[in-house]
């Protein structure tokens, strides 16, 4: 088993949502890159980032994960509203290990199967759900 510590990064900096609720920060840090070091600091052995600001349609926090995935030793799986290979082709540029997908996976099948043949080991599905949908 791996325990993976996340990194939310909306407005380029650190952010805690209660409930994935845009708008609900309960914890914000300006300083990721200096969190994602303390978590490699501390043992991680790979760093999940999520860009809130991509997922939700507001801009993008790319520089940032691109300077974090420098600065760090271990590998780093990204995801946040990811829905295109040039997408998927630009975190793998800049330097992630991993890319995560959800909606475009979901509702594409074809596009995934795609993407996880093209970057065999590199793809990440995400299946984010309310429990009611149960």
């Amino acid at each position: 088993m791996m325990v993976m510590p996340a990194i939310d990064i909306k407005g380029g900096k650190c952010v805690q949502l209660v409930g994935g609720r845009p708008g609900t920060e309960k914890v914000e840090i300006d300083d990721a890159l200096g969190v994602a070091l303390r978590w490699q600091k501390l043992g991680a052995e790979m760093l999940h980032v999520i860009d809130l600001d991509w997922a939700l349609g507001t801009g993008n926090n790319e520089i940032l994960i691109e300077k974090l995935a420098a600065a760090i030793d271990i590998p780093v799986q990204v995801g946040g509203g990811i829905r295109t290979q040039e997408h998927v082709q630009k975190l793998f540029d800049i330097g992630c290990e991993r890319v995560i997908m959800g909606t475009r996976a979901i509702q594409d099948r074809q596009f995934i199967e795609k993407m996880a043949q093209q970057y065999p080991d590199g793809i990440v599905v995400a299946i984010d759900s309310q429990p009611t949908m149960f």
